[in-house]
């Protein structure tokens, strides 16, 4: 497993995409993890919280998978 950091360019992202996408304060440690995984080139995501991420339109995302019982 390797490690990621958040560095310069990913806190520059973060603001960028806030003030782009005109986001508010809810759920910002998951649009920080965004721009984190952005700048280390991660472009797929399984998450449980799809629409955190799909607002960038930069990530392919796989959120979970409702199957109706009969």
């Amino acid at each position: 497993m390797q490690q990621i950091e958040t560095g310069d360019d990913a806190v520059t992202w973060f603001v960028e995409a806030m003030t782009r996408h005109r986001l508010g304060r809810k759920r910002v440690l998951n649009r920080l993890l965004a721009a984190t995984y952005r700048s280390a080139g991660i472009r797929s995501i399984l998450t449980q919280n799809v629409a955190d991420f799909e607002v960038f339109g930069e990530f392919a995302c796989l959120g979970p998978v409702v199957v109706a019982t009969p």
